[in-house]
């Protein structure tokens, strides 16, 4: 239904978020069109945008993609998960801001410690909000196994003609999916 589809463009998210990462596609894509974009218009794209050229073209994609999903995980995890789609959101966020400003031609970036702890801080975020992620999803898919073993266990004793709530003789106690 409506919600697996939603859970696949989730994970085609994160498919084309680890292939991207090894292969740099967002950047060789925005180079490309940066370089069709400057040959039709004879105007340097760096004379009105501060950035990596990539980001012009790609990133309203991003974003896009980024409204979709968080739109879906607000919907489709526990409301009390929302906070660590939020943590994850703003990781990436702040990782994107540190990557925007690593393409400025900035004063403070002409040395490569700094560049280098920049980078290594925008990675990290992006490690952080994977992780951050990939825990919503994780509490997601637990909760929807305990609401399958539940429901199993409801129609076992109900096909052996045992009262609903009792399990060999002991009351089924309340999993958090049911909370």
């Amino acid at each position: 239904g409506t919600i697996a589809w939603g859970w696949a463009l989730v994970a085609l998210f994160f498919l084309y978020v680890s292939v991207d990462d090894a292969a740099k596609l967002h950047e060789r894509l925005g180079t490309a069109v940066r370089v069709k974009y400057e040959k039709i218009t004879e105007v340097p794209l760096d004379t009105w945008f501060p950035s990596w050229g990539w980001q012009i073209f790609v990133a309203p994609f991003f974003i896009a993609y980024g409204c979709y999903l968080l739109w879906f995980l607000w919907r489709a995890v526990d409301p009390k998960n929302h906070r660590w789609v939020l943590l994850a959101f703003c990781f990436f966020g702040v990782a994107v801001v540190l990557d925007f400003v690593e393409g400025m031609d900035l004063v403070w970036l002409q040395s490569e410690e700094a560049v280098h702890l920049l980078q290594l801080t925008e990675e990290s975020l992006e490690m952080f909000g994977t992780t951050a992620f990939l825990f919503v999803i994780l509490l997601s898919l637990n909760e929807r196994v305990a609401i399958i073993v539940q429901d199993r266990r409801l129609v076992g004793q109900q096909a052996a003609g045992k009262p609903v709530g009792e399990v060999q003789g002991k009351p089924i106690k309340p999993t958090r999916a049911n909370d």
